[in-house]
């Protein structure tokens, strides 16, 4: 048998959607909807929506002139944190201004901020220092590059529909 290229695309996209998990952006609504408050919602298993991305820069950028060239100094990046798309997490603790802090790992102030926006779901929250994006993980600061900035927490979402009954009746022959 000889699939065709197009064929063999439709299957393995078929394939990979049957595979995929129903993640659900976490929204203002289901805090009240499943009665969840700082206490209890650390009981709930969630999600990060898409990768985000932790950098120390060493040094500052310096600009000047050498040998009659103009020589720009970047002091490069020393450190990189990456969180992965569908990372679990849990949110720790809800603080009185609405701040979810969110755990990925183990360790003193490994926790990151997420803040509702205007559409109901908790995006990363960032201080913007020096026209950059800046987070505090670990006790050290980062910067956050620009794609980090449309993650926000999900949950897994079951449908418990069930199907309904269904048969075919081929008529009767004489």
């Amino acid at each position: 048998m000889n699939l065709t290229k197009p064929a063999i695309l439709f299957f393995a996209f078929l394939f990979l959607g049957a595979c995929a998990t129903p993640y659900a952006p976490f929204t203002e609504p289901m805090l009240s909807e499943f009665k969840l408050d700082s206490k209890n919602i650390k009981n709930v298993q969630f999600y990060l929506s898409d990768e985000i991305l932790l950098f120390k820069i060493e040094g500052e950028q310096s600009m000047g002139k050498e040998d009659g060239a103009f020589v720009k100094s970047d002091g490069g990046i020393s450190e990189k944190v990456s969180i992965k798309r569908s990372t679990p997490c849990i949110v720790e603790r809800i603080d009185k201004e609405g701040f979810f802090y969110v755990r990925f790992e183990e360790g003193k102030d490994k926790v990151l901020k997420f803040q509702k926006a205007d559409n109901k779901r908790y995006y990363l929250y960032t201080e913007i220092v020096d026209n950059r994006h800046q987070v505090s993980y670990g006790g050290e600061l980062y910067y956050v590059n620009s794609p980090s900035l449309i993650s926000f927490i999900a949950v897994k979402v079951k449908d418990t529909k069930k199907a309904a009954n269904q048969r075919s009746i081929v008529g009767k022959r004489a």
